[in-house]
């Protein structure tokens, strides 16, 4: 069986590995020879790859900030989330692929090789049949932070953040349902809150936070297995690339959808995912006053944080924070 994979981002070029030492013929393709898309490059440690990132640090405290006002602190005795060399690792699985004998392509044609192949669609959000957020991320140096701060304002849907990366650098982003450009809201927030340190990279990329259109043969973010709250999508799509791979090896064919695989990995992943964006769908409905009463009511809660932080949110996260609206809209009645 010969395999194409178009894109060689996390999930495809994961894939591509796990697929050729199963020994069978792959064929990678991107348009570019090294990999580099813009993220917060934070992953929960909940999930460990088969394989291994190189870690450059961990967070184990959190501050979230909502309309400038510190709404709260966090702080675990493990890390919840690490920091890892995202384009170090991709870079490293595309050069293991070629030296286990895999065939990488870069090319702008992604029909390169088709006829004759099964074909594996892991090009990220660029087929542009869904609807994505435009984030840009700066990487300043000479930068330090202690642990993750995330920032919201009500009157945007999306948030700020600053996640540390090396000892000696931060990432700095942001990313608004409503600003298609979020590079000049990036560099005025980075002018009111780095006090010190050098932007030595810049730049900005779409993030999925609905389904697509077209999910056949799809894994990853191009099957738009992105959280749409923390645009988290570095470990969805590398489940789903393990995902992916295990129906091959045992059916030895490609499965039709990734919503079709059934494995409980996956289906807890898409439930999640679902879960998330209903909240997205609730919280685009509210107006300021509701919105911060559902940021405080998520923020202060010690399991709903949890879960946000872990992208682990279920039915109660929505359950509450939709008591607390309820709540809310109860006393301002009764106040008139």
């Amino acid at each position: 069986m010969k395999i194409n994979i178009k894109g060689a981002g996390v999930g495809g070029s994961l894939l591509a590995n796990l697929l050729i030492d199963e020994g069978l013929n792959v064929t990678l393709i991107d348009i570019k020879e090294s990999y580099y898309k813009p993220c917060g490059d934070v992953v929960p440690t909940s999930y460990n790859p088969p394989y291994k990132w190189n870690i450059l640090n961990e967070v184990i405290h959190f501050k979230f900030i909502v309309n400038n006002s510190t709404i709260n602190e966090v702080s675990y005795r493990r890390p919840k989330w690490v920091v890892i060399d995202k384009k170090g690792w991709i870079d490293w699985l595309r050069n293991r692929f070629i030296r286990r004998g895999g065939n990488c392509v870069v090319s702008q044609n992604y029909w390169i090789g088709q006829e004759g192949n099964f074909t594996v669609f892991a090009n990220g959000p660029y087929n542009m049949d869904r609807k994505v957020v435009y984030a840009t991320r700066a990487i300043i140096e000479g930068e330090s932070v202690e642990g993750a701060v995330l920032e919201f304002n009500t009157k945007l849907t999306g948030f700020y953040w600053i996640f540390p990366d090396t000892d000696n650098s931060v990432n700095v982003g942001a990313g608004f349902l409503e600003f298609p450009n979020s590079r000049d809201l990036l560099l005025k927030y980075i002018s009111t809150k780095i006090k010190r340190g050098k932007i030595i990279d810049i730049r900005g990329a779409p993030i999925s936070i609905s389904k697509p259109k077209k999910v056949e043969f799809s894994i990853g973010e191009a099957a738009g297995l992105v959280f749409p709250l923390s645009g988290e999508g570095i470990r969805p799509a590398a489940i789903s690339a393990e995902e992916y791979f295990k129906y091959i090896k045992l059916k030895r064919t490609l499965p039709e959808s990734i919503y079709a695989i059934g494995s409980k990995e996956i289906n807890s992943l898409l439930r999640k995912i679902n879960i998330q964006r209903k909240l997205l769908e609730f919280y685009l409905r509210l107006n300021e006053e509701r919105r911060f009463t559902f940021l405080r009511t998520l923020l202060n809660n010690e399991v709903l944080i949890d879960s946000y932080l872990g992208d682990e949110t279920d039915y109660r996260g929505i359950l509450e924070s939709i008591k607390a609206i309820k709540t809310l809209s109860y006393d301002r009645n009764r106040e008139i």
